[in-house]
C-alpha cells in the first residue's frame, strides 16, 4: 500500500517528473482515509410533534476511544438512541449513532453536536435544528342561530402556522366548498419566544341563508403546504323566520257601524323564533284615540287580553308560532278608534318590518240610532234592490230580443250556407265526374302509351338482339380472319426465316471458299518466292565457289575478291544468254533453239 497510518516506511519514486501525477492522486487519497471524517444528517423537515433522528457518522482508520460515541445540544449532554459499526476497508471503520426525539418548537435553532475521541485527538459533527410549525387549530366565532333571509357575519383565526401562512377556507358539511368571493382573508406576522416567524389568518365570512336549510354544519378549514398539516372546525348553524305578525282576524266582520255592547274579537298571530333562552318575546296592546296621532297602551281590564303558547311551525324545531286575541266589549268611547298588536324582542331589532298590526273600529253607536239607521239603511237596501231587479229585467228582455235576433241571422245563415253547401256539393259532384273521365281517359290514354312503349321495346329488344347477333357473327368473322390472317403472317414470316437463314448459311460458304481460296493463292505465292529464293542462293553459292577455286590456284589473294566481285565471270549473270521477247514463239520457247533442252 502506498498509504496507511502514521507509521507507514515513505515510498521512494527516482522519476520523480514521471510519477509526479501519480504521486497527486495518492496524495490526496492518503490525507482523505488518514483523516477522520465526520458528519451529521437528517431526512425532511423538523416538524412539531414529529420524531426525528439526526445520524452521525465517523469514518476512521485510528482507535475511537468513547464508544458509543458523544452527543449534546448547547453544551448539554444527550444520550444516543443507537449505535453500530461498519467496517469500510480494512483498517476503516464506520462508527454510526443516532440520536431520536420528538420536535418541539422550543427545539427551533438548537445545535447538536456528535463527538468521537480519536488516537490523535477529537473530531465533531453539528446539526443546527429549524423548526417547522402547522397552524393550530381554526377558532370560529359568529351566532350558531341565524334568521331566514338576514345576513350573517363568521370569523375563523388559525393562528401558529410558521415560514409560510396557512390555506384558510370555508365549506358546508355537505361538502359543497364556499365561493373565495364570500370570505375575506387577513394575515398578520409576528415571531414567538422561540424565534419562530408565525403567521395569523383570520377569515371573515357573510352569508345569508334560507329557511329551506334550517340546519346546517359550517366548516372552516385550515392547510399548511410546509408541513402538509390540515386542521378544521366545524359550527352547527339553525336557521329559523324572522319574528313577525303573520295574520289578523277580526269578529264580527262590520266596515261601517257597530253597536254599543258588541263584543270585539281581534287575534294576532306572530313567528316568534326558537325556543333559545335569549329568545323573549312579549306582546303589547294599544289604542289611538279618534283624530289623535299618539298609541296609548290598552287602558281596559286585564283579562280581555289572552295569549296562547308558542306552537311549533311547520317545521318542528326551526321556528314558532303565537297567538294573541282581544275581547273588548264596545262603547260610544270606541268610535273611531284604532287598536294594534305588538311584540317586542330582547333578541331581535324592534324596527324590522311587521312587528305590529293595527285595526280600525269605525263608528259605534245606541241602539235606538242603530235601529234607525237600521230602517234607514233597509230602505235603502230594497230601494237598491228593486233597481237592481228593474235593470236585471231590462238585461233580460234586452237579452232575449238580442237572443231572437241572432236566432234569425242564425236561421239565414244556416240556410244560407245549407244552399252553399248543395251548391258545392253538386260542383263537387260534377268535378268529381269530370275527374273521374279525365282519370278514365287518362288511364285509356296511359295503358295505350304502356302498350305501344311494351311493343315497342319488344321492337327495340328484337332489334338488338338481331344486332348483337350480327355483332357476334361479324366479331366471330373478323376473329376467324385475323387468325387466318395471323397464321399467313406467321407462316410467311417463317419462310423469311429459313430464307435468311440458308442465305447466311451460303454466305457463310462463300465466305469460307473465299478465305480458303485467298489461303492456297498466298501459299503459292510463298512457295514460289522461296523456291526463286533458294534457286538464287545456290546459283550464287557455286558462282562465288568457282572464283574462289580459280584465285587460289593462281595465288593471288587480290584477285579472290575480284573474282567474287565479277559479275561477268559467271554464266548465269551473262545477259546475252537471255533472248529477247521477239525471239520467242507464242509456246514461250526460243527460237532457233530446242525447248527440251538444258540451260547453258
Amino acid at each position: 500500500m502506498f498509504c496507511s497510518s502514521s507509521k507507514s516506511q515513505p515510498f521512494v519514486i527516482y522519476n520523480v517528473q514521471k510519477w509526479f501525477p501519480i504521486l497527486t492522486v495518492l496524495a490526496l487519497v492518503c490525507v482523505t482515509f488518514t483523516q477522520a471524517q465526520a458528519q451529521i444528517t437528517a431526512h425532511g423537515l423538523f416538524i412539531t410533534d414529529q420524531e426525528k433522528t439526526l445520524a452521525c457518522y465517523i469514518t476512521t482508520a485510528e482507535t475511537v476511544s468513547n464508544f458509543p460515541l458523544t452527543w449534546s445540544r448547547d453544551s448539554s449532554n444527550l444520550a444516543a438512541s443507537e449505535e453500530k459499526t461498519v467496517i469500510v476497508s480494512g483498517n476503516f471503520r464506520n462508527y454510526n449513532s443516532f440520536y431520536k426525539f420528538t420536535v418541539q418548537p422550543s427545539d427551533n435553532k438548537d445545535t447538536f453536536t456528535c463527538t468521537a475521541n480519536l488516537t490523535s485527538g477529537t473530531t465533531t459533527a453539528t446539526w443546527t435544528v429549524y423548526v417547522h410549525k402547522g397552524p393550530d387549530d381554526p377558532v370560529v366565532t359568529g351566532p350558531s342561530t341565524v334568521v331566514s333571509g338576514v345576513s350573517s357575519t363568521w370569523t375563523c383565526v388559525v393562528d401558529g402556522s410558521s415560514g409560510t401562512a396557512s390555506i384558510v377556507y370555508w365549506q358546508f358539511g355537505n361538502g359543497s366548498r364556499l365561493d373565495s368571493g364570500t370570505f375575506n382573508n387577513d394575515n398578520e406576522v409576528y415571531s414567538d419566544t422561540n424565534n419562530l416567524e408565525i403567521h395569523k389568518t383570520t377569515s371573515t365570512l357573510s352569508l345569508t341563508l334560507s329557511a329551506a336549510a334550517p340546519n346546517f354544519q359550517l366548516i372552516c378549514y385550515a392547510v399548511h403546504f410546509d408541513t402538509e398539516i390540515q386542521k378544521k372546525t366545524s359550527r352547527s348553524i339553525t336557521v329559523t323566520l324572522y319574528p313577525g305578525i303573520v295574520k289578523t282576524d277580526v269578529t264580527p266582520k262590520r266596515n261601517q257601524t257597530w253597536k254599543v255592547a258588541e263584543v270585539l274579537t281581534v287575534s294576532c298571530t306572530a313567528v316568534t323564533g326558537t325556543m333559545d333562552s335569549d329568545t323573549v318575546v312579549k306582546w303589547t296592546w294599544e289604542f289611538q284615540k279618534a283624530g289623535g296621532s299618539d298609541w296609548t297602551p290598552y287602558d281596559g281590564r286585564p283579562s280581555d287580553v289572552t295569549t296562547e303558547a308558542m306552537v311549533p311551525g311547520p317545521a318542528s324545531g326551526r321556528y314558532f308560532t303565537q297567538t294573541s286575541t282581544l275581547k273588548r266589549t264596545l262603547t260610544l268611547a270606541d268610535s273611531g278608534r284604532r287598536y294594534r298588536c305588538k311584540i317586542n324582542s330582547t333578541k331581535f331589532p324592534e324596527d324590522h318590518s311587521r312587528l305590529a298590526e293595527e285595526f280600525s273600529v269605525g263608528t259605534v253607536a245606541a241602539l235606538d240610532e242603530v235601529g234607525a239607521e237600521t230602517e234607514n239603511a233597509k230602505s235603502a237596501e230594497n230601494a237598491k234592490s228593486a233597481e237592481k231587479a228593474k235593470s236585471a229585467e231590462e238585461a233580460k228582455s234586452a237579452e232575449k230580443a238580442k237572443s231572437a235576433e241572432e236566432a234569425k241571422s242564425a236561421e239565414k245563415a244556416k240556410s244560407a250556407e245549407e244552399a252553399k253547401s248543395a251548391e258545392e256539393a253538386k260542383s263537387a259532384k260534377e268535378a268529381k265526374s269530370a275527374e273521374e273521365a279525365k282519370s278514365a281517359e287518362n288511364a285509356k290514354s296511359a295503358e295505350n302509351a304502356k302498350s305501344a312503349e311494351k311493343a315497342k321495346s319488344a321492337e327495340e329488344a328484337k332489334s338488338a338482339e338481331e344486332a348483337k347477333s350480327a355483332e357476334n357473327a361479324k366479331s366471330a368473322e373478323e376473329a376467324k380472319n385475323a387468325e387466318k390472317a395471323k397464321s399467313a403472317e406467321e407462316a410467311k414470316s417463317a419462310e423469311k426465316a429459313k430464307s435468311a437463314e440458308k442465305a447466311k448459311s451460303a454466305d457463310y460458304s462463300s465466305v469460307t471458299i473465299t478465305v480458303i481460296s485467298l489461303g492456297v493463292v498466298v501459299a503459292v505465292a510463298i512457295v514460289a518466292v522461296l523456291s526463286f529464293w533458294y534457286n538464287r542462293r545456290k546459283v550464287k553459292a557455286g558462282a562465288q565457289g568457282q572464283s574462289a577455286n580459280d584465285a587460289a590456284a593462281a595465288g593471288d589473294v587480290g584477285n579472290l575478291d575480284a573474282a567474287l566481285n565479277t559479275k561477268a565471270s559467271s554464266p548465269l549473270f551473262d545477259d546475252s544468254s537471255v533472248s529477247d521477247e521477239s525471239d520467242m514463239t507464242d509456246d514461250g520457247t526460243v527460237k532457233g533453239s530446242d525447248a527440251d533442252s538444258e540451260p547453258p
